[in-house]
């Protein structure tokens, strides 16, 4: 099988496993084709690209290539995500990989926005890295804090417990600012509300709408469905909104 023949997802995959070094092409060229993991290699075509004598960076350029020549979109201005299982001619980008790379490219700012987080440490690991080697990166989270079901304890008791865990499960040393519904703590159900929206902006450019939260499950194994938009005014009315619920104090600051 060869590289044209995987899907877009998988091919994205690949590629990010090629970036971050999870696979080395310099010790694939040095593989026998029958050596133990011949087979494996042989399978998605990188024993070919190794044999060119390509870097990681080469390759990765080259499928990337491939996934822009699949998708249509050699200009990078939209693209669709799935998370989850997708048919061999699937031509969707991954949602993990989308998420990790939006966070990787971020130079100025970058806003979150999702109802559940699971797994802090993992899913927002590229962006805690990004803001240490970046201090004046500003980001912001928008989060859903939530009432448990029959839970009568102070809002501000609730409000303490969420930002421990927070902190406590922030991988990096800075921490983004945190904003929340204050309606998702309303004691009465008819009051409550929850913060559902689920985006990320980077930049006020490059804009990702989607059905995922920031958990493992809905970024890797969930049917989710996005779409990456490269648009400035887009993404700066998106950004927009939310700095407009800061202005009318719709939402509050929790952290830091």
């Amino acid at each position: 099988m060869s590289l044209s023949a995987l899907s877009v997802g998988a091919l994205d995959q690949l590629a990010h496993a090629l970036r971050t070094g999870q696979i080395d092409l310099a010790a694939i060229a040095e593989l026998a084709p029958s050596g133990p993991h011949g087979d494996g290699v042989e399978a998605i075509g990188l024993n070919r690209l190794a044999s060119l004598g390509l870097s990681n960076a080469q390759a990765t350029a080259v499928i990337q290539l491939l996934i822009e020549e699949r998708t249509g979109n050699s200009g990078a201005r939209h693209a669709v995500v799935w998370s989850g299982p997708e048919g061999a001619v699937a031509e969707t980008r991954d949602t993990s990989i989308v998420v990790r790379e939006l966070f990787a490219s971020a130079k100025e700012r970058v806003l979150v926005s999702t109802y559940a987080v699971h797994q802090a440490e993992a899913v927002f690991a590229e962006l805690a890295s990004r803001m240490d080697a970046l201090p004046s990166l500003s980001t912001r989270l928008f989060l859903n804090v939530a009432r448990p079901y029959g839970n009568s304890e102070s809002t501000e008791a609730l409000l303490s417990t969420f930002a421990g865990q927070f902190r406590q499960a922030w991988p990096g040393r800075r921490l983004p600012e945190v904003f929340y519904d204050p309606r998702s703590l309303a004691s009465g159900h008819g009051a409550r509300a929850v913060l559902h929206a689920k985006c990320v902006v980077v930049d006020g450019r490059r804009s990702f709408v989607t059905s995922a939260n920031f958990t493992e499950a809905a970024q890797e194994r969930n049917f989710e469905l996005g779409l990456l938009v490269d648009d400035g005014p887009l993404a700066k009315s998106i950004e927009g909104q939310f700095e407009t619920l800061i202005e009318k104090e719709l939402v509050l600051a929790l952290l830091p």
